[in-house]
């Protein structure tokens, strides 16, 4: 989906529930590193920023998911 003003090689990915049920936890490490590995943090100091680039948790562990919401 590309939002209004959104640069040209705009992309969002649902990761969606396989199921019914709750989520057993989230691990924030891995969330982060994912997040960094796309642009959104340094490795190192000299590393850039994109700015365009963000993670959105929409669930926290102990929350009720039902099949197919994001996650």
């Amino acid at each position: 989906m590309r939002k209004r003003g959104a640069p040209s090689g705009y992309v969002t990915l649902a990761v969606r529930s396989p199921r019914d049920g709750c989520v057993a936890a989230v691990d924030g490490l891995e969330v982060g590193l994912t997040a960094m590995s796309l642009g959104a943090g340094r490795r190192m100091a000299e590393d850039e920023i994109d700015p365009h680039v963000g993670v959105i948790v929409h669930r926290k562990g102990g929350d009720a998911v039902g099949c197919g919401e994001s996650l």
